[in-house]
């Protein structure tokens, strides 16, 4: 049987042990072409970078197979519809357009063990195993080979359709895949759970510490308890900066995230304590981590540009959405900033494209940012990886124009050339209750020089070794460090 046609039948199948999950609901040909046809518009309509990687024509067919295996199957489960759409949506290649999960699916990952015992990440082309339940048996540096019979690595290659990224950054899938709060779980659950049959056992075959091969049957868990197993993962600004000395010279600071509106603070009340005991230790020497780091709010990256570059700068050079006409589809539309609904062309010069520009005084990002009167000026290495994306991406991105500093690590998610991102809308599907996320603002970040599609190239490649990481050592960091001694 070919891989196509076995991955369909599967999706026909219902969950092992899992009778009348909400995935398995039945939605209409009617009720699947109104919400395909609804997201059609607003998409083309409204987002700024529709057709800016993938061609119109390739999305129309997108949208119109969804409409015809509908019509064939005479409707289609809420699960398989969340697939499609997911697919589709993908293919636009923007970090921040993706579907959520609708309700009743959500609130069954509560209570139905469909993830995983386990956290992994990609090490060295394997999946190790970072952190187990108790009772899996699992221990750090296992490496999962199978799952249910199925070669892992064959079960991720089949998630990359349903992973969006900004421009051609594919390799930045692969964290994703392995852990996402914007997926409720890396995608090999998320979206695993709808792609194969599932039971509340799952038999893992994997490689332990000293290379035997061991295989098990271990308990799924549900969402409540993958959480658990996530670490020190910190999701606001206001409880994700860390700063040290590495010694007399060398400061150590790490940022986990740029999030800023569930607990706000002003971003210089924890910065500039940090600056001023750089310039009181005298320090020649700054390593800035954000490996965990996908973006967030604005003020926090532009506070911190301001600590860090000695000359003015100016984080975009144009902001743009693609329309100011909303009628017909703002019933469908909500955000947390209410004004975007309304926009005022005032704030706006039209382009010849037919997009809209925001004038240069309406946003703080096009402005000129003056450096901060503690600002470090010494040498700055600065920690990426592939979680790096929208406003971490950007903030890196300026930083290409600062002297005297060096990028370590992994080549980056994210656009140097700009993501569509900034405000989103949420677009709410009425038949099948899903709701997909809609950015409008297109950004061209004040760079020189970058590769369409891609994010920043490190100047010094590093990823995590295996061995070290059994042994404790963070890879990326000590190369960090012996650069600076």
């Amino acid at each position: 049987m070919k891989p196509a046609i076995t991955l369909f039948l599967l999706t026909l199948l219902p969950f092992n042990g899992f009778a009348n999950h909400p995935r398995d609901q039945w939605l209409s040909t009617d009720q699947i072409i109104a919400d395909t046809q609804l997201a059609q518009e607003t998409y083309e309509r409204i987002h700024p970078g529709y057709d800016r990687y993938t061609d119109a024509q390739t999305l129309n067919t997108a949208w119109d197979q969804i409409i015809q295996q509908a019509k064939t199957n005479k409707g289609m489960r809420l699960g398989d519809y969340y697939l499609k759409l997911s697919e589709t949506l993908a293919l636009m290649r923007c970090d921040h357009t993706k579907a959520e999960l609708p309700k009743a699916l959500a609130d069954a990952r509560g209570t139905t063990p469909v993830y995983l015992p386990f956290r992994w990440q990609m090490i060295e082309n394997e999946v190790v195993v970072l952190r187990a339940t108790a009772d899996s048996g699992l221990k750090l540096g296992d490496v999962i080979t199978h799952i249910d019979g199925q070669a892992i690595g064959d079960r991720i290659d089949q998630l990359y359709r349903y992973v969006p990224t900004d421009g051609f950054t594919d390799h930045s899938k692969i964290n994703a895949i392995a852990s996402s709060s914007e997926h409720r779980g890396g995608a090999l659950d998320h979206f695993g759970a709808m792609l194969w049959p599932h039971s509340s056992q799952v038999n893992i075959h994997y490689l332990d510490q000293q290379g035997q091969s061991q295989e098990k049957s271990m308990a799924r868990i549900n969402y409540s308890a993958w959480k658990k197993l996530g670490g020190s993962q910190r999701r606001n600004f206001i409880d994700a900066v860390e700063f040290k000395q590495v010694d007399d010279r060398t400061g150590y600071l790490k940022i986990d995230t740029f999030v800023n509106y569930r607990i706000p603070i002003k971003p210089d009340k924890l910065f500039d304590p940090i600056f001023k005991q750089l310039q009181q230790n005298q320090s020649q020497r700054l390593i800035l981590d954000l490996r965990e780091n996908g973006g967030g709010s604005d003020e926090p990256p532009q506070r911190l540009l301001a600590h860090l570059m000695p000359n003015k700068f100016r984080p975009l050079k144009d902001v743009r959405i693609k329309t100011l006409n909303l009628d017909g589809l703002r019933e469908h539309l909500f955000t947390w900033e209410k004004s975007a609904l309304k926009p005022k062309a005032s704030k706006f010069n039209q382009n010849d494209d037919g997009s809209y520009s925001f004038k240069p005084h309406v946003l703080k990002a096009t402005q000129w940012i003056k450096p901060d009167k503690r600002a470090f000026t010494g040498q700055l290495i600065v920690l990426t990886s592939r979680n790096n994306s929208s406003g971490s991406t950007n903030l890196l991105t300026v930083l290409t124009g600062r002297p005297n500093t060096t990028f370590v690590g992994e080549p980056t998610g994210g656009s140097m050339e700009g993501p569509t991102a900034g405000i989103l809308f949420f677009l709410k599907l009425p038949a099948s209750g899903i709701t997909t996320r809609i950015p409008i603002f297109r950004q061209y970040n004040d760079v020189a020089q970058f590769e369409p599609g891609m994010g920043l190239s490190p100047d010094v490649a590093a990823s995590q070794n295996k061995q070290d990481l059994l042994n404790g050592i963070d890879t990326i960091l000590q190369t960090a460090i012996d650069l600076s001694e």
